[in-house]
């Protein structure tokens, strides 16, 4: 199978902590008959720590090594990226029977290449530690705003671990057409509905028949108050989709 690397790099900027500059990249993988099978475009900042110091770098670092497309019949996908030193990020997706698909993610490295004074060893894994799900495998995968994958691994009793901190994040592994990306899109969470502070109608109930003093347990003043029959409902919506509702009788109780 020929490969046909394609790397498109731009730059943004934006805020992230202590660098103000990002990377952003798109991977390709072919087909040999140059139709592309696995596409993913991210800006993205990778933070690896090993609990002691941390090492920032992003995307720019990484070129397509290898990958595996999956033709009919066939359940799983997989982009091998690469660096300088030779360290791989692995992600591999997954067609799940109900026709999801999940994406996970795997860096190996060589600690030492990145934290001067650590033994030379073998290199370590670190994986993720919940997978991202991409929609249906006829989808494209968006997520505009950033969100977080944390990989994590052990080697001669040091915990490492790496933040990839993604934004304007597009994914396709499965059932790209003539090379070109599906219209159907998958959004992330946050796409579709981002949580926000607004404000709410506030009913305020105060039985006229009920006399409080300073002895008035809480629970007999609660045994006075008169329960309220009306039902409130409040949503919070992002173009009309709910993502959160609260419903029921409310009562606050001072005492």
């Amino acid at each position: 199978m020929a490969l046909i690397l394609i790397i498109v790099q731009f730059l943004l900027t934006l805020t992230n902590q202590a660098l103000s500059l990002t990377q952003g990249s798109e991977y390709k993988y072919m087909y040999d008959n140059n139709e592309t099978c696995i596409d993913v475009k991210m800006d993205v900042l990778f933070t690896l720590s090993n609990g002691n110091e941390t090492v920032r770098f992003d995307g720019s670092n990484f070129t397509v090594r290898s990958g595996d497309c999956a033709t009919v019949g066939e359940y799983q996908s997989v982009l091998t990226l690469t660096n300088s030193n030779e360290d791989f990020l692995i992600l591999t997706f997954i067609d799940l029977p109900d026709l999801s698909v999940n994406m996970s993610l795997m860096f190996t490295f060589a600690p030492f290449e990145f934290f001067p004074g650590t033994p030379i060893a073998t290199s370590t894994n670190l994986l993720d530690t919940a997978d991202l799900n991409l929609g249906r495998d006829t989808q494209l995968y968006q997520c505009i705003p950033p969100q977080r994958i944390t990989l994590i691994g052990e080697l001669e009793d040091t915990i490492y671990t790496m933040d990839m901190d993604m934004s304007g994040v597009q994914i396709q592994a499965f059932n790209i057409r003539n090379g070109k990306l599906s219209t159907n899109v998958f959004e992330c969470l946050h796409d579709k509905c981002t949580l926000q502070t607004r404000e709410f109608p506030v009913t305020t109930f105060w039985p006229s028949n009920v006399t409080v003093d300073a002895y008035t347990t809480a629970s007999t003043y609660m045994s006075t108050i008169p329960v309220s029959p009306q039902t409130y409902s409040y949503k919070v919506t992002e173009n009309s989709i709910a993502c959160l509702i609260i419903e029921g009788h409310f009562q606050l109780i001072v005492t």
